[in-house]
């Protein structure tokens, strides 16, 4: 199955700070490998890592902690990331941006993630 977790996303910090974005939960429904991958079309004005993202499980839909890898670019591209054997009910994408001092930064991207069985 294949979730489009953001589509053309925005996310926008202001100037020496972080902005956060979490997608909605997605059932797992029994699966446990999640292949994403995130393409960033526009970054700029950014500190190091830029725009940082990772997933985070749950099982009861509310308290979510993060899991597997994690990916970061300060520069536009296109992301594979991969994350088996997970024993989660639910799963979520967390987007952080990092700005630089005195600009606000910006960051578009797509995230798509195929959910099936190892």
């Amino acid at each position: 199955m294949i979730v489009v977790l953001a589509n053309n996303q925005v996310i926008v910090a202001a100037p020496g700070t972080i902005a956060v974005i979490t997608t909605d939960p997605v059932p797992l429904n029994g699966n446990d490998r999640l292949t994403a991958s995130v393409n960033v079309t526009t970054i700029f004005n950014v500190l190091a890592p830029g725009l940082r993202w990772t997933l985070e499980g749950s099982n009861d839909g509310v308290a979510f902690q993060p899991i597997g890898a994690l990916g970061d670019t300060a520069v536009p591209g296109l992301f594979p990331w991969v994350n088996a054997n997970q024993a989660w009910a639910f799963v979520r994408a967390r987007f952080e941006l990092s700005a630089g001092p005195g600009v606000i930064g910006c960051a578009i991207f797509d995230c798509h993630m195929n959910i099936d069985k190892e």
